[in-house]
């Protein structure tokens, strides 16, 4: 029925050039005539608790500077990692991306250009800027409560 298929279709499946197009667009970070040509997904840090994370390498139909070359997808995952949201509340992390981040945390929230969230399925989705080249996560710098830190990371670098 209707919720099995929702709880089994992959937010990742959603993001097709078409969509990512649009959504820039709407968060302003592409011109009307601009649009994206190529997109490809993969795994990224392997770290998500309740989700998944996947890189975006984007190529767009211009040359134009400062358009996003890497963003990072935030997703639910398959449908354990959505019922696992559903159960914890993990959907939640969408809406706050649609919400205080545009206002109350602006300043401080990670610069994102898309969220989705769903209560009922669990489903949540997070287009974001690529901050790893630029910023070092606190898993990283004080290890993760659940995994501890990657092997062989080296904090003085």
């Amino acid at each position: 029925g209707w919720i099995g298929h929702m709880l089994s279709s992959t937010a990742e499946a959603d993001y097709t050039l078409e969509k990512l197009t649009s959504m820039l667009r709407e968060a302003g970070a592409l011109l009307p005539e601009e649009e994206v040509t190529g997109l490809e997904m993969s795994a990224f840090g392997g770290r998500g608790f309740v989700g998944t994370m996947h890189k975006l390498n984007l190529t767009y139909n211009t040359d134009r500077a400062g358009l996003e070359k890497v963003l990072v997808l935030k997703t639910s995952g398959d449908a354990k990692g959505k019922a696992f949201s559903i159960g914890i509340g993990g959907y939640r992390e969408g809406s706050f991306y649609n919400t205080f981040a545009k206002t109350t945390c602006k300043d401080y929230a990670l610069p994102s250009f898309h969220a989705y969230s769903n209560s009922l399925t669990g489903k949540y989705s997070i287009l974001m800027r690529d901050m790893s080249k630029d910023h070092v996560g606190v898993n990283l710098l004080l290890g993760n409560q659940i995994w501890g830190l990657p092997e062989g990371f080296d904090r003085s670098a």
